[in-house]
């Protein structure tokens, strides 16, 4: 049915009686006895019946608006909800977003105090290692590594930054936090005291980063093992113990890294004995190195006394009972000869000379320039030393020696060599690199590194 317009019922009747429906009044009258009143009669009773059909559609016609109008205003209810719903989501994620790059502060107790004691505090990079689960040296642990980390805290400079991966961001931290100390002691290096100190503040640090419980409870025993082992009280037993602890756990930081650790806290007897017995025949070598160099400085010296004894004899002058020389029988004085008798002072020839003196030549007081490798003023050849322990066989050295005998810091770098004599050198190319051989410092070379053997 087309769509109505307007209200029927606000259509008026028309007058059916009127001259304008005469013609249909006479053809409604017809061949019929109707009159024109009955013949107006049937047309309003026609368009009355229209005008009720009319508006019985009239009324589905509204109600359907009204249905559809409805349901369109509900639609678009909806849709304004989806969108606010949605901004409110956008609007909660990005703030979720800012929470996590702001920085996050934990909240304290009110009204507690400080402990009474506090706990040093280690350098950046062992605590980095350590939340790592990686392998780091005790000594940063120990007190004079974590006075060696506040120095460093106080002098150096935070302007230099690298990347690093915090949670499923990339942020930015200072170099300095992931740097290594120069100063580091291995374990096997250390004294029993900076040991026993150092495992107290590791194992700590270790429950302050979140050390899985049965890790931590198996270093520990490895650590109890360690320190209560009877092996103390025999001779160089500490330093075996040390070898042994040293070892045993970069070997397990290593295989935890491979994912088939062993189980660190089970001490094995064998391998402290093959350890002790390293040690040993490490201790008779070097008593054998110094019992040789000894002898053989006490063969050198004892022949450069007897040279010197020599030359003195030889170029004393004899005195001539007479006052005055014989004259030939000319009245001339002879002539002045070669003399087999007549000597000069005699060198060594193993002895160089004064112009040629080598680095090891001495000073007035001991005798020996420091080796630029050991720092150690003991008798050995400077110029031939590859140890890797400083003259206390205790700390490692800074530098090594390379295949063609140059001085090469932890860097690969070569580092001057004349920097490293008293005398220091004088060149300011880049090529000459002056820095200690001792501790890295480059404010002084070898002869003055305070690490060196005492004069």
């Amino acid at each position: 049915m087309p769509r109505i317009a307007s209200d029927p019922a606000l259509d008026i009747e028309p007058d059916f009686t009127s001259a304008t429906f005469e013609g249909i009044r006479n053809r409604i009258i017809g061949n019929t006895q109707l009159t024109h009143d009955e013949a107006a009669n049937e047309l309003a009773t026609g368009w009355q019946q229209d005008r009720d059909i009319r508006l019985a559609a009239w009324t589905l016609q509204v109600n359907e608006e009204t249905r559809l109008a409805a349901e369109a205003a509900q639609a678009e209810r909806e849709l304004l909800e989806q969108e606010r719903v949605l901004l409110e989501q956008e609007a909660e994620k990005e703030r979720r977003e800012t929470e996590k790059k702001k920085p996050k502060i934990n909240d304290f107790q009110a009204g507690a105090s400080v402990g009474d004691t506090l706990t040093h505090r280690p350098s950046q990079y062992a605590i980095h290692k350590l939340k790592s689960f990686e392998y780091v040296e005790l000594w940063y642990f120990s007190p004079d590594g974590c006075r060696e980390a506040a120095d460093e805290a106080k002098s150096a400079a935070d302007s230099t930054f690298g990347f690093t991966k915090v949670d499923d961001f990339i942020a930015l931290k200072p170099v300095a936090a992931f740097k290594p100390s120069r100063k580091v002691i291995q374990d096997h290096s250390l004294e029993w005291r900076q040991f026993d100190m150092a495992k107290n503040s590791f194992l700590l640090y270790m429950n302050k980063l979140k050390w899985p419980e049965k890790h931590q409870r198996a270093i520990t025993m490895f650590f109890m093992n360690v320190v209560s082992h009877p092996q103390r009280s025999e001779p160089f037993g500490e330093r075996a113990l040390l070898l042994y602890a040293a070892r045993v756990r970069r070997d397990w930081h290593d295989t935890l890294a491979l994912d088939n650790a062993f189980d660190i806290s089970v001490f094995n007897t064998t391998l402290l004995k093959n350890l002790a017995e390293e040690v040993w025949n490490k201790l008779r070598l070097e008593s054998l190195t110094e019992l040789a160099m000894s002898s053989q400085g006490n063969g050198r010296e004892s022949h450069t006394s007897s040279h010197r004894n020599q030359a003195r004899s030889s170029t004393r002058p004899t005195r001539s009972r007479s006052r005055s020389p014989a004259r030939n029988s000319s009245g001339r004085l002879p002539p002045r000869s070669s003399s087999p008798n007549r000597q000069r002072p005699c060198q060594d020839p193993k002895r160089p000379s004064q112009d040629k003196r080598p680095f090891q030549g001495g000073t007035a007081s001991s005798g020996h320039h420091a080796c630029a490798l050991c720092l150690g003023r003991f008798a050995h050849n400077i110029h031939k030393c590859k140890s890797d322990l400083l003259w206390d066989n205790k700390t490692p050295t800074s530098c090594r020696r390379s295949a063609e005998g140059r001085l090469v810091n932890a860097q690969g770098l070569q580092l001057c060599y004349d920097w490293q004599r008293p005398n220091g050198c004088a060149s300011t190319s880049k090529d000459h690199i002056h820095e200690c051989s001792g501790c890295g410092n480059t404010d002084h070379g070898a002869q003055k590194c305070p690490r060196g053997q005492e004069v």
